[in-house]
């Protein structure tokens, strides 16, 4: 993602903006929280926020379009996509909380369909049919910005492709093309880098005493390998490229250290390192050379062919003259003008064989080359056996391979070779019409050797041919003329026209002679001595044959085993040293204004200074960055984080290797370096119907001693055995219907064209042991195998009815070794091979280990994985372990029974032991229940029992008796608690009443209350009356009579025994009619600590009478001084 990160100012609240995919704005997100931005450089980018439906119970505007595929843009920063926006209730308050992807994954919506061929990368020129033509077609809302010239014109072959296009881009494109893909997601741009460009250092500086907290380092030595084993896909390798002639290549500079060896191993490892560099190019350059003569003897043989042909062709012709009848003049005159036909073509015929062995010597003498530094090179050669020996401890092995270097192969079955003379045709190398003559994606390469002083030769990558009437984009190509003018020219095409044809991809191959090419290389200013480089190189061709092929050549090999050299000396050069990963803890200087400096200057994809240590300073690639709204204190960066001991710096292709795909992700090589094809293999039906042909073909051309006899019996083909006494037994023999092949003499017949018995009718057609075609049509296909099963049917048989197999097992495999078989004698079966065990005379079993799903004859199913379906009825017995609903919920509980929220029953019935009804509800909610209701607490509602009048009353007398029972029970409790409002009752403590009677009825006293009078509150005062006088009496104790007032006795009062007290509270009165005119009598002790009022006083003696005086006297002083 491109983000710009002079304009972030976390210090402020970001600015969120709601949109449609249209473009339409509809809202500001103001009450975003917890807005948490992840951005990436080389993946899809988020940012997540949560966002409340109401605000202080205001509704937030567009809070319903928080909905997935929606826009939220962060205004002058970037745009993303929401998707699935999550919603929580907590509280009583509802969030939504939001994560959005950058805009860039709306890629993952698109599909891209890519048949299977070469394609051209870009060209900004004829963009239509390149590779980014086409991705920009599938997005016409997205621009294409830049595009590294590096990429202009490179050529790439890819299997059929239909995926998603970000999955496509991601995974494919950008290991392939080595480039990635940089989205601006504000404009809508897209750029693509070449992942081999220069890296942008910025002026971040990070280190502990700036910025860092901390710095994690950690040693990876187990992985360290130091000699490879080096594989593409489909039998790819190096030997053929690699000096050494191995498939294996050797590093061990880790290792070569005076701590492991002796100077004189270290001395002898660095001189054989040294052979090896020297001799890399000058190996490859042979062999591009013996595949120039191969092309070249591929051209010449081509023509001794067509030639040979001729010659055959004339010498058939001077047969069929000498067999005939005819004796003249003129019989003699054709014989004598073909025998000198035959002798020049002869003479033409050896001049060819004689350059078809020159170049057949070439070959050799350079193969012969080539194994001798075979040999020098070879590691083991360089070292006595002690150092080998020795070496050989340091020797750990591993194989790296990547299934992107592929032969390219064709697989359409109607190409065909061409071959043709070519004279005074003038060929051009160089940018196609219209493009600049600097445009990239063009190198022509001029390489100088010793070994080639007698020749000049070129190496063509990219550009455009034209000659005579081939015009094609070049994907790599060689040429090479010699002093004498001979050449010969090879090249590997993509898209073009060869004549009135379209080619996606093919191989030219011209053997003859040329002017001396003119061209623009300048040398190099590191290696002068060594190459050239330029664009564009012109000659002439003549007396030259051109063989044109949209099949495989050996050059095309050879410059894919020559990038997997590279690929896996490139490789080796990693694993061959213990690699380092570091992480860092870092203060947010996104937030402090120190070092706002490194905020403008920080940017995705760049990279900055780390400083590990003292005088370690790394520069790594940002490739993410993640903060926080919510603590401005958090801030993460993300780096390419690995680096070998041998090699500090960071390199743009190694973020491929941790490259994620959006969407359906699809297998691709985990190395980051790709060939410059990935076609597929070559179609195995093809290559064998070829081979068939050419073989004929061949045995044709060079067939001899032919027989060829017309007679009334028809044409007969026939060859003379060595001593011309006998025929040989394979013979033809063509009648006017009938084109017949025997290899007995015609004994029988083991072909047969034309008109022959089919079962009991005659009709034309082929009767053949072998029958090979690229293409088989009719009305009706009747195919049916030799052998039968034991009812006499085929065990094959295809015909107008379908396809049928008779006592025979069908079996489907895939590349993964997964099977799918029918088998008659047990089912259907899949899963890993083998899903069936054949146990003879026991018959097929299933391989359950094996197995996922299979059916046998009896019906019964099994699936190891998910069934899904719309409907399904069983009539048997249906076992799980669990059942669940739609969301994965179980809808059981521990004891395999159904949780009730999941019982939506219309009727239920229940059966007792004996298969009566016991229980049932129907739909309409009636219910029968045979038996007794037992409740334990709770109770049972009825909306209408049933409209009998009895039972109506009967329910009224139950609800009045549940009301009397509840009303009786309130007052028991009222009764138990002491708060019974009314009446009289007795309770544990107490007995409680307005007036209780004493004697018979109650005519001997009461006790009521409510009859207070004299300022004494009726409600406060409960009196003891009795109709025949009060007594109350205490045995062996006295009587006290207190209250907070005064106490009063009305018509007298006698206290006999004990004593009489009236406490401090109030006076003491006896009235009687309200009169003062009781007689108060004391016949014992009498205290009064307040007034005493009373008509008559009765003391029981003179001492009394004093004591009562004194204290009338003190009374009646305390009233006078009002005291």
């Amino acid at each position: 993602m491109v983000f710009d990160f002079s304009k972030l100012k976390l210090k402020d609240s970001p600015v969120l903006i709601l949109e449609t995919l249209s473009g339409k704005k509809l809202q500001p997100l103001g009450f975003a929280t917890n807005i948490t931005p992840h951005l990436m450089y080389n993946e899809v980018s988020t940012i997540e926020f949560s966002y409340p439906k109401t605000v202080d119970g205001t509704p937030t505007p567009h809070y319903d379009d928080l909905v997935g595929w929606n826009v939220i843009e962060w205004k002058d920063l970037g745009k993303f996509i929401l998707v699935d926006p999550q919603t929580t209730y907590a509280d009583g308050h509802e969030i939504k909380s939001c994560q959005a992807y950058s805009l860039e994954f709306e890629w993952v919506m698109k599909q891209i369909v890519l048949p299977e061929g070469v394609y051209n990368f870009w060209n900004p020129v004829a963009p239509d049919d390149t590779i980014l033509g086409i991705i920009m077609d599938a997005v016409p809302s997205w621009k294409l910005g830049t595009v590294d010239g590096s990429l202009v014109g490179v050529y790439r072959s890819f299997d059929e492709q239909s995926n998603n296009l970000y999955d496509f881009v991601k995974s494919t494109l950008q290991e392939s093309i080595n480039c990635i893909f940089e989205f601006d997601t504000l404009t809508r741009t897209v750029n693509v880098r070449d992942v081999s460009s220069r890296v942008a250092i910025k002026p971040v500086y990070l280190s502990a005493k700036n910025l860092l907290k901390e710095i994690n380092l950690e040693e990876d030595s187990q992985n360290i390998a130091t000699c490879v084993d080096v594989t593409g896909a489909d039998g790819v390798n190096i030997m053929s490229v690699n000096p050494t002639g191995l498939n294996t290549l050797y590093n061990l500079d880790y290792f070569m250290t005076p701590t492991h060896f002796s100077q004189s191993v270290i001395q002898k490892w660095n001189s054989w390192k040294t052979s090896y560099e020297n001799n890399r190019q000058y190996y490859y350059d042979l062999s591009i050379e013996r595949d120039l003569q191969t092309a070249k003897l591929l051209a010449e043989n081509a023509h001794l062919v067509l030639l040979n042909e001729n010659l055959k062709d004339l010498e058939q012709q001077q047969t069929a003259v000498i067999e005939s009848d005819d004796d003249n003049e003129f019989k003699d005159d054709q014989l004598a003008d073909l025998n000198e036909q035959i002798e020049a073509k002869k003479a033409e015929v050896a001049e060819q064989q004689a350059k078809v062995d020159a170049a057949q010597a070439d070959i050799d003498e350079i193969t012969s080359q080539l194994e001798t530094i075979n040999k020098n090179l070879l590691p083991q050669n360089n070292f006595t056996e002690d150092e080998w020996a020795l070496i050989q401890r340091y020797i750990k092995e591993d194989a790296i391979s990547d299934s992107t270097f592929v032969y390219p192969a064709v697989q359409s079955y109607n190409t065909a070779d061409e071959r043709y003379p070519l004279e005074n045709a003038q060929c051009n190398i160089g940018p196609a019409e219209g493009m600049p003559a600097d445009a990239p994606g063009i190198q022509v390469t001029k390489i100088f050797h010793p070994y080639f002083e007698d020749k000049v030769m070129y190496s063509i990558e990219g550009g455009y041919l034209t000659l005579d009437n081939i015009s094609s984009n070049i994907i790599s190509g060689s040429y090479e003329r010699k002093n004498d003018g001979s050449c010969v020219l090879s090249f590997y095409l993509g898209e073009g026209t060869i004549g009135d044809r379209k080619i996606k991809s093919g191989s030219v191959a011209i053997s003859g002679t040329s002017t001396a090419p003119i061209d623009d290389t300048v040398p190099d200013p590191d290696t002068p001595d060594s190459v050239a480089y330029g664009t564009t190189i012109q000659f002439t061709v003549s007396d030259a044959y051109v063989y044109v092929t949209e099949n495989l050549t050996v050059f095309q090999q050879r410059s894919v085993e020559w990038d997997l050299l590279e690929w896996g000396e490139d490789t080796l050069n990693k694993l061959a040293y213990p690699t380092y990963t570091f992480d860092i803890d870092s203060a947010n200087f996104l937030t402090i204004d120190d070092f706002e400096y490194f905020r403008k200057n920080l940017e995705l994809g760049a990279k900055c200074y780390l400083e590990l240590a003292p005088g370690k300073v790394l520069n790594p690639i940002l490739i993410g960055v993640q903060c926080s709204y919510s603590d401005l204190s958090e801030l993460v960066l993300e780096f390419s984080d690995s680096f070998l001991s041998s090699d500090l710096t960071f390199q743009m292709k190694d973020l491929l290797e941790d490259a994620i795909s959006m969407g359906k992700r699809v297998d691709y090589s985990k190395n980051t370096y790709s060939s410059f094809v990935n076609s597929g293999a070559s179609s195995t039906v093809r290559d064998f119907i070829t081979q068939s042909l050419d073989a004929a073909r061949n045995n044709i051309v060079t067939s001899t001693d032919q027989a060829i006899t017309w007679t009334g019996n028809g044409l007969r083909f026939r060859k003379w055995n060595s001593d011309h006494t006998d025929y040989e037994p394979e013979q033809m023999w063509a009648i006017n219907n009938q084109l017949v092949f025997s290899d007995d003499n015609f004994n029988s017949v083991k072909t047969a064209l034309g008109k022959i018995l089919v079962g009991d009718a005659w009709m034309y057609g082929i009767s053949a042991e072998a029958l090979l075609g690229r293409f088989i049509a009719g009305n009706n296909l009747y195919i049916v195998s030799e052998k039968v099963d034991g009812q006499g049917n085929a065990v094959f048989r295809v015909d107008g009815e379908g396809a049928q197999l008779h006592n025979a097992v069908f079996d489907v495999f895939n590349g993964s070794n997964t099977q799918l078989s029918i088998n008659p004698y047990f089912g259907i079966a899949i899963g890993k091979y083998p899903v069936f065990t054949d146990n003879g005379d026991e018959g097929y079993q299933v391989n359950e280990e094996n197995a996922v799903f299979w059916v046998d004859l009896d019906g019964n199913l099994h699936i190891k994985g998910t069934l899904e379906a719309a409907d399904g009825y069983f009539t048997g017995i249906v076992q799980a372990e669990d059942f669940r609903d739609l969301e994965g919920n179980s809808m059981m509980n521990g004891d395999y029974q159904f949780n009730p929220d999941y019982l939506n029953l219309l009727g239920l019935t229940v059966y007792g032991p004996g298969g009566d009804i016991v229980f049932s509800v129907n739909g309409q909610g009636e219910v029968y229940i045979k038996g007794e209701i037992e409740m334990d607490g709770g109770h049972i509602s009825w909306d209408n029992v049933n409209s009998d009048p009895a039972v109506e009353d009967a329910l009224n007398a139950a609800e009045d008796a549940e009301n009397a029972a509840d009303s009786a029970a309130n007052d028991v409790r009222a009764l138990a608690n002491g708060t019974y409002p009314s009446g009289t009752f007795i309770s544990g403590t107490a007995i409680y009443s307005p007036q209780l009677l004493f004697g018979n009825y109650g005519n001997y006293g009461t006790i009521e209350a409510g009859t207070g009078y004299n300022g004494v509150s009726t409600t406060q005062l409960i009196v003891i009356h009795g109709d025949h006088g009060l007594r109350i009496e205490a045995v062996g104790g006295g009587i006290a009579l207190e209250a907070s007032g005064d106490v009063w006795v009305g018509c007298g009062l006698s206290v006999q025994g004990g004593t009489f007290s009236v406490g401090s509270g109030g006076g003491f009165r006896v009235e009687c009619s309200g009169q003062f005119t009781s007689t108060l009598s004391v016949s014992g002790n009498a205290t009064f600590n307040n007034n005493l009022y009373a008509r008559t006083i009765s003391l029981p003696s003179i001492s009394d009478l004093y004591d009562y005086l004194i204290g009338l006297r003190d009374r009646i002083s305390a009233l006078e001084s009002g005291s």
